[in-house]
């Protein structure tokens, strides 16, 4: 049977503890197991991971529906995933990506600049990177009219 507890925290009889909050739209459930932890660490990992998916869907469905994306969401977004390990290759193309004409609102040399340091950021962390990311850097090269040399 689940009780509630003095803290308001939803409490099962196995001592697992669920604690509900809200933070702008995101919505967290952190399990964590009274004095481990390696399990409130693990808790703490599983909601990190859920809200970086969380926030990557969210901005993708801001993408589909308006087309574009403003320059301090994409930031926020990509710092938020880079806190928690490293981007898997679909998210990395994804912040690529979104770095060129997603960004109307945002100067070519700044949206340029974006792309440069996720690039940076993403071999700094050890992303494998493909021909599909070189392609898409690229391309946003090209939508921001920037100046470059293949050689």
């Amino acid at each position: 049977m689940k009780d509630w507890n003095t803290d308001g925290a939803l409490e099962s009889p196995n001592g697992i503890t669920r604690v509900l909050s809200s933070s702008s739209r995101l919505f967290t459930v952190v399990a964590q197991e009274k004095g481990s932890s390696e399990a409130e660490a693990a808790a703490v990992a599983r909601v990190r991971t859920w809200q970086e998916g969380w926030s990557i869907h969210l901005m993708g469905s801001k993408l589909k529906r308006s087309g574009r994306v403003g320059k301090q969401k994409l930031l926020r977004t990509f710092e938020e995933v880079c806190k928690t390990g490293k981007p898997n290759s679909n998210q990395a193309w994804f912040f690529l990506r979104a770095c060129g004409s997603f960004m109307p609102e945002t100067a070519l040399v700044e949206r340029t600049e974006v792309a440069t340091n996720i690039w940076t950021k993403l071999k700094d962390l050890g992303v494998e990177l493909n021909v599909s990311h070189y392609n898409t850097l690229l391309d946003v090269y090209i939508q921001n009219e920037h100046v470059f040399s293949p050689h």
